[in-house]
């Protein structure tokens, strides 16, 4: 049996102290310690508002020679692992550096209940001499992933509203790319990393902005769910469906629990494993529809495992094509094709190793929503 007992979490945080790198030195959220109101989030608004035309944040910093950079730092729920037992390490992700700190943390003081500062852990005592007051709370952050992005504007409002979520997209594509290779290279009997699949659902984001002078750091969301506070989410189906399922005793259509999981993985940003998904999800719809149709034709149950077990993805499009779909239909041809072209996508992936990126984005997206058409073309020609 486990014996368990109190242990002082002090005593298992790490007081190494920072090597410091220009990366380090250039980045506010080492820098400084970042002032956060509590009650302060900037959102989009909703449709048909339009009470505040511009954003008007920032508006005392002027571009340094026509730039502004805008330093973006994202909490994630969890830590990611240490590098080489050093607990803040750097990144880079085609031209994109990301700072990795496990150290950050919040500061609430005393008298300040309705603010915190994000600042380093080693300097949480220089915080409360700085300001001093006594401090009352230290929430560890987990991880935050600290990245810059650097972009021509006139104004620092019209920055962010043109590129925030742009940049929101850059990022959670990179964490993803993070996250897959971090999972791929950990040390043996450590844990498996959790998955964080939308940054904007799942994920605090702090920017600070820096033209002629550094202005203060800000809350941004382009979804509120990160900051909700009761669920958007609603089931109308009974619990004991729900048990039923969780139970295996109900059997679900594996293709559409297979193609939910590909369609988050494709707003995520990991593109290869909602390729690697959503053509499983299609060769299940086509083996299962070939199926129906040799069992009309006579196939017995003791021949079926044999009709279909050789059969590839692409023999299944091919035989679909000749004998179930109407290809003289030109909106069929196009489903089948592009279905064809995610399935060359995946083989890549595969065989070669070319990892999906943004280019071959749209070819993933089309084949999922062809692979939707085609069962539902399928469903219509019985």
């Amino acid at each position: 049996m486990e014996k368990f007992n109190y242990v002082p979490i002090k005593l298992l945080y790490n007081e190494e102290e920072l090597k410091i790198t220009p990366e380090f030195e250039n980045s506010s959220y080492f820098q400084y310690s970042l002032q956060i109101m509590r009650e302060n989030i900037i959102a989009p608004l909703a449709k048909g508002l339009n009470k505040d035309k511009s954003l008007n944040v920032w508006k005392d910093i002027q571009p340094s020679n026509g730039q502004y950079v805008f330093e973006f730092a994202v909490k994630l729920p969890f830590f990611l692992p240490a590098h080489q037992k050093k607990d803040e390490y750097i990144i880079s992700i085609h031209k994109q550096k990301y700072i990795i700190s496990n150290r950050h943390c919040e500061v609430i003081f005393e008298n300040k209940p309705n603010e915190f500062y994000l600042t380093h852990y080693l300097l949480r005592d220089n915080v409360a001499e700085t300001f001093k007051d006594s401090i009352n709370q230290i929430i560890m952050t987990k991880t935050l992933v600290i990245t810059k992005f650097t972009v021509k504007a006139s104004s620092a409002s019209e920055a962010i509203e043109q590129n925030y979520n742009i940049w929101v997209e850059t990022i959670n594509n990179d964490i993803q790319a993070i996250l897959t290779t971090l999972r791929y290279n950990l040390d043996k009997g450590y844990y498996l990393l959790p998955e964080c699949q939308n940054i904007e659902v799942s994920c605090p984001v702090y920017v600070v902005c820096t033209g002629e002078k550094q202005g203060r750091a800000l809350r941004f969301t382009s979804k509120m769910d990160a900051y909700s506070l009761k669920s958007h989410g609603n089931v109308t189906s009974d619990i004991s469906v729900l048990e039923n399922y969780c139970n295996n005793v109900t059997e679900y259509e594996m293709s559409e629990i297979i193609l939910s999981k590909a369609n988050l993985f494709l707003r995520s940003g990991d593109y290869s494993l909602a390729c690697i998904l959503a053509c499983m999800a299609c060769e299940s719809i086509l083996s299962y529809e070939i199926n129906n149709n040799l069992r009309k034709l006579g196939l017995s149950n003791s021949k079926e495992k044999d009709a279909l077990n050789d059969l590839t993805f692409s023999q299944m499009l091919n035989l679909i094509s000749y004998f179930i779909v109407d290809m003289k239909n030109d909106t069929n041809k196009e489903i089948i094709g592009k279905i064809n072209s995610m399935r060359k996508t995946r083989n890549k992936l595969i065989h070669e190793g070319k990892w999906i990126d943004d280019t071959s984005k749209h070819i993933v997206e089309e084949g999922m929503k062809s692979v939707v058409e085609i069962k539902e073309i399928i469903t219509k020609e019985k």
